[in-house]
């Protein structure tokens, strides 16, 4: 089970692991500005962040350690792992955006820190700050199209 801190601000805005990933473009100044929409989560390992079908449009940034990312298989019966996640990177981004049950599941692989942004804290923060609230969405684009990019890449046939 996680544990929730409201101290999302306690790390220095400048080295932020979770800052210098994903959203490196943004100065220090903004993200302590984002970080004041968002919550500290920790989990400890084989802790389940987010699981497989379930409806939750919250995201996270990873602050500190690595997740796993599991797929059950169509039958429900088969689980395989097909990545893994590391500090500066995010997850769960598409249900934040689509509202759609959630693709994988997502555990901890040792003791993790990390950021959740909620749905309603977003609306908070398009509301407040439309233009920082933008550059988080532009940021979050880039990383889907890189993915979508990645996975077309991966999957297609070899040539020769």
């Amino acid at each position: 089970m996680s544990v929730t801190d409201k101290q999302a601000s306690a790390v220095d805005p400048v080295t932020d692991p979770a800052r210098l990933g994903v959203f490196a473009s943004l100065d220090p100044e903004r993200w302590s500005r984002l970080l004041t929409y968002m919550e500290v989560k920790r989990f400890r390992p084989g802790d389940v962040l987010i699981k497989q079908g379930a409806v939750d449009r919250g995201m996270y940034i990873v602050r500190e350690g690595r997740l796993a990312v599991l797929v059950a298989a169509k039958d429900g019966e088969r689980v395989r792992r097909v990545g893994t996640i590391e500090a500066g990177s995010v997850v769960g981004e598409q249900a934040l955006l689509d509202g759609k049950p959630r693709s994988a599941t997502i555990t901890a692989l040792c003791e993790c820190e990390l950021l959740r942004l909620s749905f309603d804290a977003f609306r908070q923060l398009h509301a407040t700050i439309p233009e920082l609230a933008g550059t988080f969405l532009f940021e979050l684009a880039r990383v889907i199209s890189l993915r979508f990019r990645t996975a077309q890449t991966d999957d297609s046939p070899s040539e020769g």
